[in-house]
């Protein structure tokens, strides 16, 4: 069993990998489980508790580590952008006023003719 502890934004999270669960499963099942510190809420667990059985060959604490990053950024919450201003201070310049975008133009449609006979298509 390998356990790590790290610092996520002053929360500790807890990864603990197991390999083979089950023990003698011929599927090799292992186990990733993540705890905070309190049960303090993350982006990727609202109870601070989350579980993960997968298959295959086991990960090492460094995947686990980078796959933790990972499910944080894919859940959009991550907001290093605004963390990287507070550790900043203030915004020291005006901002930049955004660019005028051209007007949008639509997709050209199908014609009508090209339609009608791809919907008399069977395809089955």
């Amino acid at each position: 069993m390998l356990r790590e502890t790290i610092n996520y934004k002053g929360v500790a999270v807890t990864l603990t990998l197991k390999e083979n669960y089950f023990g003698g499963d011929k599927y090799q099942t292992h186990h990733l489980e993540i705890r905070t510190e309190n049960d303090q809420p993350i982006p990727i667990t609202e109870t601070g508790y989350k579980s993960i059985f997968y298959h295959g060959k086991p990960a090492t604490m460094k995947e686990a580590i980078d796959w933790f990053y990972e499910m944080i950024a894919l859940e959009g919450i991550d907001n290093t952008a605004e963390d990287l201003l507070d550790a900043c201070g203030e915004l020291t310049q005006e901002p930049i006023a955004p660019k005028q975008d051209t007007p949008y133009t639509p997709p050209q449609t199908m014609p009508r003719k090209a339609l009608e006979d791809f919907k008399q298509t069977k395809l089955f």
